[in-house]
């Protein structure tokens, strides 16, 4: 779990890669509420109320790291067509 948290510490630096990492990081915990809410009983398991959490927080996570990157490359196609015009 801690790992998922320095993954996360790390993709928001926005250094080259970081949108694979935030990916991998969001498919991790779609992966581990699957698997909560295959094994709910299962000591150590998050639980059907876990399960469903990580889920949405994963799917979540992967959907805003598509939307901040589309939005960085599209400001950086107006940024090169406003030097272009000057």
């Amino acid at each position: 779990m801690i790992l998922l948290i320095v993954a996360a510490a790390l993709s928001s630096t926005k250094r080259p890669g970081w949108q694979w990492l935030a990916v991998v990081t969001g498919l991790t915990y779609v992966f581990l509420g699957i698997i909560a809410l295959l094994v709910p009983d299962y000591p150590g398991s998050w639980g059907q109320l876990g399960g469903l959490a990580s889920l949405f927080a994963g799917a979540m996570y992967i959907m805003l790291t598509l939307v901040v990157a589309e939005g960085m490359r599209l400001r950086e196609e107006s940024r090169r067509i406003a030097l272009s015009f000057k």
